[in-house]
């Protein structure tokens, strides 16, 4: 199925797992509006996407390959952000974007995880493709967020952390500001 609701806010809970299929659209990307000779592009929206209650905290969060989310900008305007919560384990094999034009800020990421499969240089990718590079917030419970040789993770503003585990960095984390101070936090 497709939830499209372009340039706005898609909140997504289950009271336990979560699972987007390899078929499931979630769009909140902008659009393009032409009113006369004019054409104007909108800012991506906000998608939040949570597995569990605040009360019992675990829920698995499931994106299929083939899934799509979307908080792009259209035409010169900035991305939007998603957010990904799972007190369980996460998995993110969907395509993600967060894209924006050059010179208009790109995509906000932030994901809260009880575990997350494929690590974090498996998500690292996936963000970079998909053009978030302003804010990368990555949080899990439990295990390590491993960034192997040879992968980037690039975002204004990177913050890492591991809580019952460690932050191991063997690839590049880089935070090239793009006109705001650029911030690495390791926790």
């Amino acid at each position: 199925g497709s939830i499209i609701v372009p340039g706005g806010r898609i909140s997504l809970q289950g009271a336990s797992d979560v699972h987007l299929g390899s078929t499931a659209v979630v769009n909140a990307g902008g659009i393009t509006v032409g009113a006369g000779d004019q054409t104007v592009g909108s800012a991506g929206g906000i998608v939040n996407i949570t597995a569990g209650s605040l009360a019992q905290g675990l829920g698995n969060l499931t994106l299929d390959r083939g899934a799509a989310i979307s908080v792009a900008g259209a035409g010169s305007s900035p991305a939007g952000s998603l957010t990904l919560d799972g007190g369980g384990v996460v998995t993110v094999n969907a395509t993600l974007a967060g894209n924006a034009a050059a010179g208009a800020t790109g995509g906000s990421f932030s994901l809260t995880a009880g575990q997350l499969t494929d690590g974090l240089s498996s998500l690292a990718a996936k963000l970079s493709a998909g053009g978030f590079s302003n804010a990368i917030d990555d949080r899990v419970h439990n295990g390590d967020l491993d960034e192997t040789a040879g992968t980037t993770l690039t975002a204004n503003n990177i913050t890492l952390t591991a809580d019952n585990g460690v932050v191991h960095i063997a690839g590049t984390l880089n935070a090239p500001s793009a006109g705001q101070r650029g911030f690495i936090g390791l926790f």
